[in-house]
Protein backbone atom coordinates (compact mmCIF):
# COMPACT_ATOMS: atom_id res chain seq x y z
CA UNK A 1 0.00 0.00 0.00
CA UNK A 2 1.25 3.47 -0.85
CA UNK A 3 1.35 6.36 1.59
CA UNK A 4 -1.27 8.17 -0.49
CA UNK A 5 -3.73 5.28 -0.19
CA UNK A 6 -3.00 5.01 3.55
CA UNK A 7 -3.74 8.72 4.06
CA UNK A 8 -6.92 8.54 2.01
CA UNK A 9 -8.01 5.49 4.04
CA UNK A 10 -7.58 7.40 7.29
CA UNK A 11 -9.54 10.35 5.91
CA UNK A 12 -12.36 8.02 4.84
CA UNK A 13 -12.49 6.46 8.31
CA UNK A 14 -12.58 9.82 10.08
CA UNK A 15 -15.14 11.39 7.77
CA UNK A 16 -17.48 8.40 8.09
CA UNK A 17 -17.24 7.92 11.84
CA UNK A 18 -19.10 11.01 13.01
CA UNK A 19 -21.52 9.00 15.15
CA UNK A 20 -18.73 7.21 17.06
CA UNK A 21 -16.78 10.42 17.50
CA UNK A 22 -19.71 12.56 18.56
CA UNK A 23 -22.00 10.14 20.40
CA UNK A 24 -19.75 7.49 21.98
CA UNK A 25 -16.45 7.12 23.78
CA UNK A 26 -15.36 4.22 21.58
CA UNK A 27 -11.94 4.22 19.97
CA UNK A 28 -11.16 4.14 16.30
CA UNK A 29 -9.07 1.13 15.41
CA UNK A 30 -6.49 0.91 12.62
CA UNK A 31 -4.96 -2.52 12.04
CA UNK A 32 -2.13 -3.52 9.70
CA UNK A 33 -2.16 -6.90 7.98
CA UNK A 34 -0.23 -8.73 5.27
CA UNK A 35 1.38 -10.81 4.03
CA UNK A 36 3.89 -9.48 6.48
CA UNK A 37 3.05 -5.84 7.32
CA UNK A 38 6.51 -4.95 8.66
CA UNK A 39 7.91 -5.35 5.14
CA UNK A 40 6.10 -2.06 4.49
CA UNK A 41 6.98 -0.34 7.76
CA UNK A 42 7.44 3.00 6.00
CA UNK A 43 3.74 3.18 5.15
CA UNK A 44 2.74 1.97 8.63
CA UNK A 45 4.81 4.76 10.18
CA UNK A 46 3.38 7.30 7.75
CA UNK A 47 -0.18 6.21 8.54
CA UNK A 48 0.27 6.43 12.32
CA UNK A 49 2.02 9.80 12.08
CA UNK A 50 -0.72 11.05 9.75
CA UNK A 51 -3.48 10.10 12.22
CA UNK A 52 -1.63 11.80 15.06
CA UNK A 53 -1.22 14.96 12.99
CA UNK A 54 -5.01 15.41 12.71
CA UNK A 55 -5.69 16.41 16.31
CA UNK A 56 -4.83 15.45 19.87
CA UNK A 57 -8.32 14.10 20.44
CA UNK A 58 -8.23 11.90 17.33
CA UNK A 59 -4.74 10.67 18.26
CA UNK A 60 -5.90 9.73 21.77
CA UNK A 61 -8.96 7.90 20.47
CA UNK A 62 -7.19 5.87 17.79
CA UNK A 63 -5.90 2.41 18.62
CA UNK A 64 -3.24 0.87 16.35
CA UNK A 65 -2.54 -2.84 15.99
CA UNK A 66 -0.81 -5.30 13.71
CA UNK A 67 -0.47 -9.03 13.15
CA UNK A 68 3.13 -9.96 12.34
CA UNK A 69 5.47 -12.95 12.24
CA UNK A 70 8.02 -10.66 13.95
CA UNK A 71 10.96 -11.75 11.80
CA UNK A 72 11.53 -8.51 9.84
CA UNK A 73 11.84 -6.29 12.91
CA UNK A 74 14.69 -3.94 13.85
CA UNK A 75 15.43 -1.98 17.03
CA UNK A 76 14.16 1.16 15.24
CA UNK A 77 10.85 -0.56 14.51
CA UNK A 78 10.52 -1.85 18.09
CA UNK A 79 11.17 1.62 19.51
CA UNK A 80 8.50 3.09 17.24
CA UNK A 81 5.95 0.43 18.24
CA UNK A 82 6.63 1.10 21.93
CA UNK A 83 6.57 4.89 21.56
CA UNK A 84 3.23 4.74 19.74
CA UNK A 85 1.63 2.08 21.94
CA UNK A 86 0.90 -0.22 18.99
CA UNK A 87 -0.71 -3.55 19.93
CA UNK A 88 1.23 -6.43 18.38
CA UNK A 89 -0.09 -9.93 17.77
CA UNK A 90 2.86 -12.22 17.01
CA UNK A 91 2.23 -15.34 14.92
CA UNK A 92 4.25 -18.04 16.64
CA UNK A 93 3.47 -21.74 16.76
CA UNK A 94 5.28 -23.46 19.57
CA UNK A 95 7.24 -25.42 20.61
CA UNK A 96 10.15 -25.00 18.18
CA UNK A 97 9.70 -28.17 16.15
CA UNK A 98 6.02 -27.40 15.59
CA UNK A 99 6.68 -23.79 14.55
CA UNK A 100 9.49 -24.64 12.16
CA UNK A 101 7.52 -27.38 10.47
CA UNK A 102 5.59 -24.75 8.50
CA UNK A 103 6.98 -21.31 9.38
CA UNK A 104 10.17 -21.09 7.35
CA UNK A 105 12.33 -18.45 5.75
CA UNK A 106 12.67 -18.19 2.00
CA UNK A 107 15.84 -20.29 2.38
CA UNK A 108 13.90 -23.06 4.13
CA UNK A 109 15.19 -22.63 7.70
CA UNK A 110 12.85 -22.39 10.68
CA UNK A 111 11.95 -18.98 12.14
CA UNK A 112 11.36 -19.92 15.79
CA UNK A 113 14.72 -18.93 17.28
CA UNK A 114 14.83 -15.64 15.40
CA UNK A 115 11.34 -14.71 16.54
CA UNK A 116 12.03 -15.70 20.15
CA UNK A 117 15.20 -13.59 20.06
CA UNK A 118 13.21 -10.59 18.83
CA UNK A 119 10.53 -11.15 21.46
CA UNK A 120 13.16 -11.18 24.20
CA UNK A 121 14.74 -7.98 22.83
CA UNK A 122 11.36 -6.25 22.94
CA UNK A 123 10.67 -7.51 26.46
CA UNK A 124 14.00 -6.15 27.68
CA UNK A 125 13.41 -2.84 25.92
CA UNK A 126 10.12 -2.20 27.73
CA UNK A 127 8.67 -4.91 29.96
CA UNK A 128 5.49 -2.95 30.76
CA UNK A 129 4.68 -2.42 27.08
CA UNK A 130 5.43 -6.09 26.40
CA UNK A 131 3.06 -7.20 29.18
CA UNK A 132 0.18 -4.99 28.06
CA UNK A 133 0.52 -4.76 24.30
CA UNK A 134 2.03 -8.00 22.95
CA UNK A 135 -0.08 -11.10 22.33
CA UNK A 136 0.38 -14.31 20.40
CA UNK A 137 -1.48 -16.11 17.63
CA UNK A 138 -1.03 -19.87 17.52
CA UNK A 139 -2.23 -21.88 14.54
CA UNK A 140 -2.65 -25.58 15.29
CA UNK A 141 -1.92 -27.81 12.31
CA UNK A 142 -1.55 -31.57 11.82
CA UNK A 143 0.01 -33.71 13.03
CA UNK A 144 -1.50 -32.34 16.25
CA UNK A 145 0.27 -32.45 19.61
CA UNK A 146 -1.71 -30.04 21.76
CA UNK A 147 -0.11 -31.29 24.98
CA UNK A 148 3.28 -30.08 23.75
CA UNK A 149 1.80 -26.62 23.17
CA UNK A 150 0.30 -26.67 26.66
CA UNK A 151 3.66 -27.71 28.13
CA UNK A 152 5.34 -24.78 26.38
CA UNK A 153 2.84 -22.42 28.03
CA UNK A 154 3.45 -23.95 31.42
CA UNK A 155 7.23 -23.59 31.09
CA UNK A 156 7.28 -19.96 29.85
CA UNK A 157 5.83 -17.52 32.32
CA UNK A 158 6.12 -14.57 29.91
CA UNK A 159 3.14 -16.05 28.07
CA UNK A 160 0.84 -15.76 31.07
CA UNK A 161 -1.90 -13.15 31.42
CA UNK A 162 -1.85 -11.87 27.86
CA UNK A 163 -3.87 -12.16 24.67
CA UNK A 164 -3.49 -15.63 23.16
CA UNK A 165 -5.46 -16.53 20.04
CA UNK A 166 -5.70 -20.22 19.19
CA UNK A 167 -6.99 -21.40 15.83
CA UNK A 168 -6.82 -24.38 13.50
CA UNK A 169 -5.87 -24.37 9.83
CA UNK A 170 -9.13 -23.83 7.94
CA UNK A 171 -10.00 -26.85 5.82
CA UNK A 172 -11.82 -24.81 3.16
CA UNK A 173 -10.28 -23.68 -0.14
CA UNK A 174 -6.83 -25.18 0.43
CA UNK A 175 -4.82 -28.20 -0.71
CA UNK A 176 -2.82 -28.16 2.54
CA UNK A 177 -4.41 -31.33 3.90
CA UNK A 178 -3.70 -33.35 0.75
CA UNK A 179 -0.18 -34.05 2.06
CA UNK A 180 -1.66 -36.23 4.82
CA UNK A 181 -2.84 -39.71 3.84
CA UNK A 182 -4.30 -40.55 7.25
CA UNK A 183 -6.51 -37.54 8.00
CA UNK A 184 -9.25 -39.72 9.46
CA UNK A 185 -6.86 -41.04 12.12
CA UNK A 186 -5.39 -37.54 12.67
CA UNK A 187 -8.86 -36.10 13.27
CA UNK A 188 -9.72 -38.96 15.65
CA UNK A 189 -6.51 -38.35 17.63
CA UNK A 190 -7.29 -34.64 17.77
CA UNK A 191 -10.75 -35.36 19.15
CA UNK A 192 -9.22 -37.54 21.87
CA UNK A 193 -6.68 -34.83 22.79
CA UNK A 194 -9.38 -32.17 23.01
CA UNK A 195 -11.66 -34.40 25.10
CA UNK A 196 -8.86 -35.07 27.58
CA UNK A 197 -7.99 -31.37 27.85
CA UNK A 198 -11.65 -30.41 28.22
CA UNK A 199 -12.02 -32.77 31.19
CA UNK A 200 -8.92 -31.22 32.79
CA UNK A 201 -10.27 -27.73 32.13
CA UNK A 202 -13.64 -28.47 33.72
CA UNK A 203 -11.80 -29.83 36.76
CA UNK A 204 -9.82 -26.57 36.97
CA UNK A 205 -13.05 -24.55 36.82
CA UNK A 206 -14.74 -26.60 39.51
CA UNK A 207 -11.73 -26.40 41.80
CA UNK A 208 -11.08 -22.74 40.94
CA UNK A 209 -7.50 -23.36 39.86
CA UNK A 210 -7.36 -20.27 37.65
CA UNK A 211 -3.74 -19.54 38.55
CA UNK A 212 -2.54 -22.77 37.00
CA UNK A 213 -0.20 -22.05 34.02
CA UNK A 214 -2.29 -24.32 31.81
CA UNK A 215 -5.58 -22.62 32.66
CA UNK A 216 -5.17 -19.72 30.24
CA UNK A 217 -4.23 -22.00 27.35
CA UNK A 218 -7.25 -24.24 27.88
CA UNK A 219 -9.61 -21.33 28.44
CA UNK A 220 -8.64 -20.09 24.97
CA UNK A 221 -9.67 -23.46 23.57
CA UNK A 222 -12.96 -23.87 25.41
CA UNK A 223 -14.13 -20.80 27.30
CA UNK A 224 -15.98 -18.90 24.55
CA UNK A 225 -18.42 -21.77 24.08
CA UNK A 226 -18.99 -22.18 27.80
CA UNK A 227 -19.45 -18.43 28.24
CA UNK A 228 -21.96 -18.25 25.38
CA UNK A 229 -24.13 -20.87 27.06
CA UNK A 230 -23.73 -19.51 30.58
CA UNK A 231 -24.55 -15.94 29.53
CA UNK A 232 -27.24 -16.83 27.04
CA UNK A 233 -30.22 -14.55 26.58
CA UNK A 234 -33.13 -15.67 28.78
CA UNK A 235 -35.96 -13.64 27.29
CA UNK A 236 -38.58 -14.65 24.76
CA UNK A 237 -37.17 -14.75 21.23
CA UNK A 238 -38.23 -11.77 19.12
CA UNK A 239 -40.29 -12.08 15.97
CA UNK A 240 -37.25 -11.22 13.85
CA UNK A 241 -33.63 -12.19 14.37
CA UNK A 242 -30.65 -10.68 12.56
CA UNK A 243 -29.06 -13.55 10.60
CA UNK A 244 -26.50 -15.49 12.65
CA UNK A 245 -23.25 -13.72 13.40
CA UNK A 246 -22.95 -11.72 10.19
CA UNK A 247 -22.09 -8.06 10.39
CA UNK A 248 -23.54 -5.20 8.41
CA UNK A 249 -20.61 -4.85 5.96
CA UNK A 250 -18.82 -1.53 6.24
CA UNK A 251 -20.27 -0.50 9.61
CA UNK A 252 -18.11 -2.14 12.25
CA UNK A 253 -15.03 -3.08 10.26
CA UNK A 254 -13.57 -2.42 6.84
CA UNK A 255 -10.61 -3.94 5.02
CA UNK A 256 -8.93 -1.65 2.49
CA UNK A 257 -6.63 -3.34 0.00
CA UNK A 258 -3.49 -1.70 -1.46
CA UNK A 259 -5.43 -0.58 -4.53
CA UNK A 260 -8.01 1.25 -2.38
CA UNK A 261 -10.84 -1.25 -2.76
CA UNK A 262 -13.19 -2.00 0.15
CA UNK A 263 -13.73 -5.52 1.48
CA UNK A 264 -15.72 -6.91 4.40
CA UNK A 265 -12.85 -7.87 6.71
CA UNK A 266 -9.37 -9.38 6.83
CA UNK A 267 -10.72 -12.92 7.37
CA UNK A 268 -12.77 -12.92 4.18
CA UNK A 269 -10.06 -11.19 2.19
CA UNK A 270 -10.61 -9.78 -1.28
CA UNK A 271 -13.41 -12.05 -2.53
CA UNK A 272 -16.32 -9.65 -2.10
CA UNK A 273 -15.48 -6.00 -2.86
CA UNK A 274 -18.06 -3.58 -1.44
CA UNK A 275 -16.81 -0.26 -2.83
CA UNK A 276 -13.62 1.79 -2.95
CA UNK A 277 -11.97 4.95 -1.65
CA UNK A 278 -13.00 6.94 -4.69
CA UNK A 279 -16.71 6.12 -4.90
CA UNK A 280 -17.52 5.07 -1.34
CA UNK A 281 -19.65 2.07 -0.41
CA UNK A 282 -21.51 0.12 -3.08
CA UNK A 283 -24.82 -0.18 -1.22
CA UNK A 284 -26.36 -2.46 -3.85
CA UNK A 285 -23.51 -4.97 -3.50
CA UNK A 286 -23.79 -4.95 0.29
CA UNK A 287 -27.56 -5.41 0.06
CA UNK A 288 -27.21 -8.33 -2.39
CA UNK A 289 -24.55 -9.94 -0.23
CA UNK A 290 -26.75 -9.91 2.87
CA UNK A 291 -29.77 -11.23 1.04
CA UNK A 292 -27.82 -13.95 -0.74
CA UNK A 293 -26.74 -15.11 2.71
CA UNK A 294 -30.29 -14.92 4.04
CA UNK A 295 -31.67 -16.81 1.04
CA UNK A 296 -29.52 -19.86 1.76
CA UNK A 297 -29.86 -19.62 5.55
CA UNK A 298 -33.46 -18.78 6.36
CA UNK A 299 -35.10 -22.20 5.97
CA UNK A 300 -32.50 -23.84 8.21
CA UNK A 301 -32.00 -21.07 10.75
CA UNK A 302 -35.65 -20.32 11.39
CA UNK A 303 -36.15 -23.74 13.01
CA UNK A 304 -32.71 -24.16 14.58
CA UNK A 305 -32.48 -24.55 18.37
CA UNK A 306 -29.02 -22.93 18.37
CA UNK A 307 -30.07 -19.69 16.67
CA UNK A 308 -29.19 -17.54 19.69
CA UNK A 309 -25.76 -19.13 20.12
CA UNK A 310 -24.79 -19.00 16.47
CA UNK A 311 -21.86 -16.84 15.39
CA UNK A 312 -21.69 -18.14 11.83
CA UNK A 313 -20.85 -15.27 9.50
CA UNK A 314 -20.31 -14.84 5.77
CA UNK A 315 -17.01 -16.69 5.86
CA UNK A 316 -18.78 -19.91 6.88
CA UNK A 317 -20.88 -19.88 3.73
CA UNK A 318 -18.50 -18.53 1.10
CA UNK A 319 -17.28 -20.88 -1.61
CA UNK A 320 -15.39 -19.19 -4.41
CA UNK A 321 -17.33 -16.09 -5.38
CA UNK A 322 -20.72 -17.34 -4.12
CA UNK A 323 -22.55 -18.56 -1.02
CA UNK A 324 -22.80 -22.31 -0.57
CA UNK A 325 -25.63 -23.90 1.44
CA UNK A 326 -23.71 -27.18 1.57
CA UNK A 327 -20.67 -25.49 3.12
CA UNK A 328 -22.79 -23.50 5.55
CA UNK A 329 -24.64 -26.61 6.71
CA UNK A 330 -21.33 -28.35 7.41
CA UNK A 331 -20.23 -25.47 9.61
CA UNK A 332 -23.67 -25.40 11.25
CA UNK A 333 -23.22 -28.99 12.39
CA UNK A 334 -19.78 -28.16 13.80
CA UNK A 335 -21.22 -25.19 15.72
CA UNK A 336 -24.10 -27.23 17.16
Amino acid sequence: MSEAIAARSVEFMLSNSGYYFGETNEKYSVGFYGGEPLLNFRTIKYCIDYVKSKSTEIAERTHFSMTTNFTAVTMEVMEYLVDNNVSVLVSLDRPEEMNDRYRKTKGGTGTFRNVMKNIERLRKMNSEYFKKKVGFSIVLAPPYDIKSVLKFFEENDFLLNRVILLSFVDEDDTNFFERFTNMEQIDYDLGCQLAELKSAYIKMLLEEERNSPGYQFMSNLFEDRIRDIYKRCLVRLQGQVFPNGICLPGVQKLLISPDGKFHICEKIGHLFPIGDLYNGFDIDKIYRLIYEYISISESDCINCWAVRFCKACFIRAIKGEHMSLERKRRHCEEIK
